[in-house]
């Protein structure tokens, strides 16, 4: 089978997968569309924006904040 017969074969198999692909770039998921209204994607796209590296930094330092307050606030005995 030389290159372009491969290629056409390819494409060919390929193509329900295609439409399926399609369809679901297409769905609209209802419980998702409720619970975006209650999401802030500012925020979201701003963590994408870092490099997993950053953001694990990030998480970091959130973590270490709530610990520290979680240890304030327990009375001391």
């Amino acid at each position: 089978m030389n290159e372009d017969a491969s290629q056409d074969f390819l494409q060919e198999e390929a193509a329900p997968f295609r439409a399926d692909a399609l369809h679901l770039a297409e769905y609209v998921d209802p419980v998702i569309e409720v619970f975006k209204k209650d999401v802030d994607r500012t925020l979201l796209r701003e963590n994408l924006k870092l490099t997993p590296n950053e953001r694990s930094l990030k998480f970091e330092r959130s973590m270490k904040m709530v610990f520290e307050l979680r240890r304030s606030a327990k009375p001391n005995v």
